[in-house]
């Protein structure tokens, strides 16, 4: 009992010191690159249903990432200006009203971004396209 008791003390002890040292990283390439750009993800709630988009990768890497890993409402990455692949996927989950999920398969999309700029990637169901808006 004490065996695992340690076993798991020590499995998240090292989680925790794996999120602190990913936040300093973070904070240290925000320090580095002053002028990034924040993209928010969609949220879009609705009482049968719930769409998002999803973030995969920015030029092929982990993206820096921000916001609550609990909750997409203000989830979104950091960008430098230029040019970036995105890969991106939307999402349709139905709530508990209706248990019916749909993804609309994963895109990568090619998007530039400005200095010091708030962007949000959205969309649309019906045409089923990706929108980038400045905010």
């Amino acid at each position: 009992m004490i065996t695992l008791t340690l076993i798991a003390a020590v499995i998240v002890a090292g989680y925790i010191i794996y999120r602190i040292v990913k936040k300093i990283k973070l904070m240290q390439w925000l320090k580095a690159n002053p002028d990034v750009s924040r993209v928010f993800l969609m949220y879009k709630p609705n009482i049968r249903r719930i769409t998002f988009v999803d973030l995969y990768s920015v030029d092929r890497k982990e993206p820096k990432i921000f916001g609550s890993n609990y909750s997409v409402v203000d989830k979104g990455f950091y960008l430098t200006p230029g040019r970036h692949m995105v890969e991106v996927e939307a999402k349709d989950e139905g709530t508990w009203t209706s248990g019916k999920n749909r993804n609309y398969g994963r895109e990568v999309l090619e998007i530039e971004v400005g200095k010091n700029e708030t962007y949000r990637i959205s969309f649309d169901e019906e045409k089923h396209e990706y929108y980038l808006k400045l905010e």
